[in-house]
């Protein structure tokens, strides 16, 4: 397996600020587009370092080199970096540019992991490394458990149903069927609650 390359990269700017006005459209939620960098092929894993001139240092972290990205316009070309871990400095600075209106944040694939960065001469699955997880080091991706499907939530709700009103005119309905009741006992017809016997038909 391939062991983590050092690159240092130093862009020509003074502060902070003048980098995110020139180069902050080249950072992403999850990688970075690094500009003026040596050619490496992709797929390769780096430690990567950038400074300004002043000597600050902007970016510390670990990640993969995806894509080789060609010029657009005004925009230089280079190398993305897919980041896999970042310092917690450099998660701060990431979020700082983000919040600059003149970015454009939009990036697909999943945030890199502040902490500590291991030796860019370690293999990723050396023992120095797998000691340093199991001394509580976060690891570099990490998977969000999926969440439990709530059984109470069938999509089947049970049916209310209203009280019906009685009739305004019930008392008027109520004597209409008691005088047709009586109507038919008069006539000799039987009641319409129950059945006709012999002894009425006789």
């Amino acid at each position: 397996m391939a062991r983590r390359k050092k690159l240092q990269l130093v862009r020509p700017f003074q502060d902070e600020q003048s980098f995110i006005e020139a180069e902050g459209w080249t950072l992403k939620t999850s990688s970075i587009l690094l500009v003026d960098a040596p050619a490496l092929a992709i797929g390769s894993t780096v430690r990567c370092d950038i400074s300004l001139e002043s000597g600050e240092t902007l970016i510390r972290a670990e990640g993969k080199i995806v894509e080789e990205v060609a010029p657009e316009g005004s925009r230089p070309g280079g190398l993305k970096l897919r980041f896999q871990r970042v310092a917690p400095d450099t998660q701060a600075f990431i979020n700082r540019v983000l919040s600059s209106a003149r970015v454009e944040p939009v990036d697909s694939g999943p945030a890199a992991s502040p902490g500590p960065l291991t030796p860019p001469d370690e293999e990723p699955d050396s023992p120095e490394a797998a000691a340093a997880t199991a001394d509580g080091e976060a690891p570099s991706r990490t998977t969000e458990p999926a969440p439990a499907e709530d059984d109470t939530d069938s999509g089947l709700h049970a049916r209310v149903v209203a009280p019906v009103e009685p009739p305004p005119n019930r008392e008027d309905l109520l004597d209409r069927l008691r005088a047709r009741q009586r109507h038919r006992v008069e006539e000799g017809d039987a009641p319409v609650d129950r059945p006709q016997t012999g002894e009425d038909a006789g």
